[in-house]
């Protein structure tokens, strides 16, 4: 099925959070497949040890199996995503900071 990749995000005191959606466009409706952190910054937060600033791109996609996301910035690290039914769930806890 073909699938929409949008993304939005907020900022709010001083912390930046985005994200991508994924919606699969079926026959029955559109259906939402995953919601990915791609970037947080809460360095201008002011708040003691807010030195996080992450920004993620895609790769390693595997047509209706799964995904990666390799993140770079105050940290370098990849999230793997896997089809789980009618989502993608990430595999083990996530190190994108808390938004």
């Amino acid at each position: 099925m073909p699938t929409l990749r949008t993304e939005g995000g907020f900022t709010g005191q001083g912390i930046t959070c985005s994200a991508v959606v994924l919606t699969e466009l079926r026959p029955t409706g559109p259906v939402e497949m995953a919601q990915v952190p791609i970037g947080v910054d809460n360095t201008g937060s002011g708040l003691p040890g807010a030195d996080d600033s992450v920004e993620g791109s895609f790769t390693d996609i595997r047509r209706n199996q799964g995904f990666a996301v390799r993140y770079s910035g105050s940290k370098a690290f990849t999230d793997r995503w896997e089809r789980k039914g009618d989502r993608y769930v990430p595999i083990g806890p996530s190190q994108v900071p808390e938004c």
